[in-house]
């Protein structure tokens, strides 16, 4: 009996007994993963331990796989803008393009200045809820209203639809010579945005949520 449990507990492998206990070293059990969590996470139609293991390591595997962490997901275009969507909006034939009529929920992140709470983008300059008694910016696509490079990163998105847009530092500095950035009203905002011009580089990071939609007479 001594010789078998001996044997018992040196291997590295899981045994499944008779009644359904499954036995591991410690080291296979313990190694990143956190077992108190598997009682307390859910198993459709299987309470075995093993599925609650293999349950725990895929959603480990999903959450650092996450799409805000896969390059793959954002859109190159020519003139150096890039883009992620985060929210498909509303099926229908209303899409953002040149000449629509738009209202846009914001913030802008100025990607050259970390953000103190870690957030990613970097800090905030903008937000049409801080900075907007109405919480939106109304605009005409194609007329000067939004900066050259946020337009087209939102020509096609749909109502309610989000995405995260950036746009390289030489086409925010022809958007603010021309008047077009969002303004701050906040002196933070001022000065973080003024901290990202004068470090070099002043790319913006945009989160827009598509509020409103029209084409000329339709809405």
């Amino acid at each position: 009996r001594r010789l078998f449990a001996s044997k018992l507990v040196g291997t590295t492998a899981a045994i499944a007994t008779s009644t359904g206990a499954l036995f591991l070293s410690p080291h296979a059990a313990l190694a990143g993963i956190d077992v108190s969590a598997l009682r307390n996470l859910p198993v459709d139609g299987d309470s075995g331990a093993a599925t609650r293991l293999k349950q725990l390591q895929n959603q480990g595997t999903k959450a650092a796989q996450g799409p805000e962490n896969d390059s793959s997901t954002w859109t190159r275009l020519d003139s150096g803008v890039t883009y992620k969507i985060i929210g498909m909006g509303k099926d229908g034939i209303r899409t953002v393009r040149n000449g629509s009529d738009v209202g846009v929920a914001m913030t802008v992140r100025c990607k050259s200045i970390i953000d103190v709470d870690g957030e990613p983008g970097g800090a905030k300059y903008y937000s049409t809820k801080e900075d907007n008694d109405s919480n939106e910016l109304s605009a005409t696509i194609g007329l000067g209203d939004l900066p050259r490079g946020l337009e087209e990163g939102m020509i096609g998105m749909k109502l309610n639809a989000a995405r995260l847009i950036e746009v390289p530092s030489r086409l925010v500095v022809a958007a603010n010579n021309a008047g077009q950035l969002p303004e701050a009203t906040t002196e933070e905002g001022k000065q973080r945005l003024a901290s990202a011009f004068e470090s070099g580089d002043a790319t913006l990071v945009f989160k827009v949520y598509i509020t409103r939609i029209s084409q000329g007479n339709k809405i």
